[in-house]
């Protein structure tokens, strides 16, 4: 796989410079620098690959023979969704959950939801299977509020470098900066 990201040559100061006897990893795996003072972002990296949660991820798998009904009930909690979009929460197809998660309160609000249905189950109307989609569905919302924000965070130095030094573990490079 190919990546259009190039590694900013600043986060390689001082590896230019290493004694006799230690391995350049830039000699195997160099790839072009970026423009000076550019931060690269975790979308910008992936740069056409799969990110680790997408559907197209190397572990995805077909033809799986689930034991607990898991395809049944992934529908289910589809169509659960599927209906909060035209019901009572979408005004002007807008979901209230944007304007929360544009006022950078989204997380919260989403992990706080997942604590009160949970709390509630078995309490109001019994043991309500509704609260366990709706935990399911703010579940869910709080992974995408989560990948968002994953995109937008810059990359540290060690997340470039072990994506642009395939193959060499922390450990080795934590060794050599």
């Amino acid at each position: 796989m190919s990546t259009s990201y190039k590694p900013n040559e600043s986060y390689f100061h001082g590896i230019h410079h290493m004694g006799e006897g230690i391995p350049n990893p830039l000699d195997e795996h160099r790839k072009e620098p970026m423009d000076p003072g550019a931060d690269a972002t975790h979308s910008e990296v992936l740069g056409g690959r799969p990110p680790a949660h997408s559907p197209d991820a190397p572990w995805v798998e077909e033809n799986i023979k689930y034991k607990f009904n898991e395809e049944n009930l992934i529908n289910e909690i589809k169509r659960y969704v599927d209906k909060t979009y035209s019901g009572h929460y979408s005004k002007n197809q807008f979901q209230s959950s944007e304007f929360i998660m544009d006022c950078g309160h989204g997380m919260g609000f989403f992990l706080g939801n997942v604590l009160k249905y949970a709390q509630r189950y078995g309490k109001k109307d019994g043991n309500n299977r509704a609260d366990i989609l709706k935990i399911i569905h703010y579940g869910l919302l709080a992974l995408n509020c989560h990948d968002e924000n994953e995109k937008k965070r810059p990359m540290t130095r060690q997340e470039q470098l072990e994506l642009d030094l395939p193959g060499w573990s922390s450990t080795k490079l934590n060794k050599i900066i």
